[in-house]
C-alpha cells in the first residue's frame, strides 16, 4: 500500500479588491502576528504596490506563512525543512495529519472570529497529499489505486499525468451559495535546489566562489483538494462567520474525497464533519 502523506494546506480569502481598489488590506506582519500570537522569523514588505508581503515561521512540526496580495489573502502550511545542511535533500512532509488537520481548522475558526476586517466575496481551502515513487509508472500504480473508479484509465510508464474534475454542489452553511468542489490528480517532479553557505554570527552569509547548488529531483503521485465558493456580490460581502462556515464546509468535503478515494493519511480527516 501507498504510503501518503500531507504537502501542504492552504486557506485563502480574496477581498473584494477588484470592486473596491481602494480599500487597504492588512500586511502578512500584522496577520501572522494576530493569527499565531508570535512574531515571523521572517519578514518581507511588499516593493510595490502589485507586489505581496510575506510573514513566516514556526508553530509547533509545521511551517506557516502569511502572504498579502492585491487580490487575496493566504495562510500557508507546509512541512519543516532540513536542520542542518549536512542532511541529505529529502522531499520533505508533514508527519502528524491531526496536528495539520486541527491547524487548518483553527486558522478558518479564527477568521471567523472578525480577523481580517475587509469586505471578502470568495474563500478557499486547498490540500495537497503525496505519496513520494521511484519512477513514474510506480507513481501511476500509486496514483490509480485511488482514483475513484469511474475516472480511472490505464496507464505504465507514461509521464506527467493530470486529470481534473469539479463536483459543484449548493453550499449546506450558506443558503443558495454554489462550491466548486475540485480534485486534480496527478504525478509530479519535484526539485530541491541547496547552496551551502557560510559566515560568523553577526556577518553577512556568503556562499562560498567554489560552491555549486546541489539539485535533488524526486517524483510523486500526488492528489489536490481545491474547494470554494462561486464569489458572491461585493455588496453583500461574506460575514466573518459565513466565512468560517464555508471553509470548515471545505475541509469537510475534502475528508469525503479522501475516504471515497480510500486514501488513508493518517489521523485528523476520518469524520468528514467539522464542528463550527
Amino acid at each position: 500500500m501507498s504510503d501518503w502523506k500531507p504537502l501542504l494546506g492552504r486557506i485563502t480569502i480574496f477581498p473584494a479588491a477588484l470592486f473596491v481598489p481602494s480599500a487597504e488590506l492588512p500586511s502578512a506582519l500584522e496577520l501572522f502576528q494576530k493569527m499565531w500570537d508570535a512574531a515571523p522569523l521572517n519578514f518581507q514588505g511588499p516593493t510595490n504596490p502589485l507586489s505581496p508581503s510575506s510573514a513566516q515561521g514556526k508553530r509547533a512540526g509545521l511551517g506557516v506563512s502569511c502572504s498579502v496580495h492585491p487580490l487575496r489573502i493566504d495562510f500557508t502550511l507546509s512541512p519543516v525543512g532540513r536542520e542542518t545542511s549536512s542532511e541529505l535533500p529529502r522531499l520533505a512532509v508533514i508527519e502528524d495529519s491531526k496536528e495539520f488537520y486541527d491547524e487548518l481548522a483553527r486558522v478558518a475558526r479564527t477568521l471567523g472570529r472578525g480577523l481580517v476586517t475587509n469586505s471578502i466575496v470568495r474563500v478557499a481551502t486547498f490540500v495537497q497529499v503525496i505519496s513520494p515513487a521511484a519512477n513514474s509508472t510506480e507513481a501511476n500504480v500509486a496514483l490509480m489505486s485511488i482514483v475513484p473508479t469511474q475516472y480511472r484509465i490505464a496507464l505504465g510508464n507514461e509521464e506527467e499525468f493530470i486529470l481534473q474534475v469539479n463536483r459543484p454542489r449548493t453550499s449546506e452553511q450558506v443558503e443558495k451559495l454554489k462550491m466548486n468542489f475540485i480534485t486534480k490528480w496527478s504525478v509530479e517532479n519535484f526539485q530541491i535546489i541547496s547552496v551551502s553557505v557560510s559566515g560568523d554570527a553577526g556577518t553577512p552569509l556568503v556562499a562560498p566562489q567554489s560552491s555549486v547548488p546541489q539539485v535533488a529531483q524526486f517524483i510523486a503521485a500526488s492528489v489536490a483538494f481545491d474547494n470554494n465558493n462561486v464569489p458572491v456580490s461585493p455588496d453583500k460581502p461574506l460575514s466573518s462567520s459565513q466565512q468560517a462556515s464555508l471553509l470548515l464546509e471545505g475541509l469537510a468535503g475534502t475528508a469525503t474525497s479522501l475516504r471515497e478515494g480510500n486514501l488513508n493519511i493518517g489521523k485528523g480527516f476520518e469524520s468528514g464533519k467539522f464542528a463550527h
